[in-house]
């Protein structure tokens, strides 16, 4: 079965940025409960402080996808947007190589 990576970009408006990641933070905490979620990361820009990211790592396409089913997601997702600049753009992937450094 192939993984799937999704990355999400969100625009939050500024005065909302506090409310944001705790919204990702919780969602992050459900998602990882779900079957098939193997990693859910929520990033911050470091040049743009209201620019969020998450990116998720899914056992495959049917965990991912019954992870947009979930109530849990619908609810955040219907939250997030009150809170955004732009709507977010939610990107799916498939690895293409894996590499790491090597400890010595």
């Amino acid at each position: 079965m192939e993984k799937v990576y999704v990355t999400a970009e969100l625009l939050v408006q500024p005065h909302y940025i506090e409310e944001a990641k705790l919204l990702l933070t919780t969602l992050a905490t459900h998602s990882l409960l779900e079957e098939g979620c193997e990693r859910y990361e929520i990033l911050i820009s470091t040049t743009h402080l209201n620019r969020l990211s998450t990116c998720e790592l899914w056992s495959g396409s049917q965990a991912e996808t019954a992870h947009w089913q979930a109530d849990h997601v619908k609810t955040t997702v219907e939250q997030l947007q009150a809170l955004l600049q732009e709507p977010a753009v939610v990107k799916k992937y498939s690895l293409v190589s894996k590499l790491a450094a090597s400890i010595s």
